[in-house]
């Protein structure tokens, strides 16, 4: 008898904290043969994007110039940097990209090639406050660094996009949510793989928030640096954030 109530009592938390959960967390539907619909390039090369409340009756909306990705290698997080300079899809395998751009890691700069592999896509039940179709699509990233070059390796993990298709069918990117603390987009969490030691290292980077950054990020309203990782290559960091620009874009080819 006793072990029938704490069965039951046991059975019953389970059933209740379920519903809790289910009742914090929005319900999401398969959406990965409907994705490959849309372009996942305006997602991930967006140099703007609206910042909008699209619950109010007054519809509030911004231009925003998307900053620079936010990146860090090993476990002393030191910074890296990635920019994609073009995507392209493929006109076939419509689930797959193909990338280039440059990657730098304290003054080294090299150029590197990748692939996206867009595996899976969810969007959210629409809780009818919202005209948008909110959702996420997860890609599986490979890059290829250049491989005469010093340390370089192979990068592969996992990216994380919000979308929002709005009242016209357009894919954008999402920032609906852009005035909370814990915004963010584009997350990416993988490792490197140095070629030719096969030493390997994390490397994860992100819009606005870096993902799994430990005490990397100790920001509140927006990502703010460690004054204990300044010397690892965050030292420039509070200059470029101030004007939102980098004034000497370091991807570019020098004159």
């Amino acid at each position: 008898m006793k072990k029938s109530i704490i069965f039951y009592f046991s059975f019953l938390f389970t059933l209740c904290n379920g519903l809790y959960l289910s009742a914090q967390k929005p319900m999401v539907k398969d959406f990965s043969i409907g994705i490959h619909n849309y372009s996942m390039v305006p997602l991930w090369m967006a140099s703007e994007f609206y910042i909008e409340d699209d619950t109010d009756d007054e519809k509030y909306q911004e231009l925003y110039s998307r900053p620079e990705i936010l990146g860090f290698i090993g476990d002393d997080f030191q910074r890296f940097q990635i920019h994609f300079q073009d995507i392209t899809r493929d006109s076939l395998l419509l689930y797959r990209y193909y990338g280039k751009g440059k990657i730098k890691v304290n003054d080294y700069v090299q150029d590197f090639q990748s692939t996206f592999t867009v595996n899976d896509a969810k969007i959210y039940q629409n809780n009818g406050s919202s005209p948008y179709i909110h959702g996420y699509v997860e890609t599986e990233v490979i890059i290829f660094q250049n491989p005469d070059g010093q340390d370089s390796g192979v990068i592969q993990g996992l990216l994380t996009t919000q979308f929002v298709i709005d009242e016209t069918g357009i894919i954008r990117y999402d920032a609906t949510e852009f005035m909370a603390d814990s915004y963010s987009n584009n997350q990416f969490v993988g490792y490197w793989t140095n070629y030719r030691t096969k030493e390997v290292l994390k490397c994860h980077w992100g819009d606005f928030r870096i993902p799994q950054s430990g005490d990397l990020d100790i920001g509140a309203g927006e990502f703010s640096v460690n004054e204990k990782y300044i010397n690892h290559g965050w030292g420039t960091y509070l200059n470029e954030t101030q004007t939102n620009t980098v004034v000497n874009p370091w991807w570019k080819e020098e004159e």
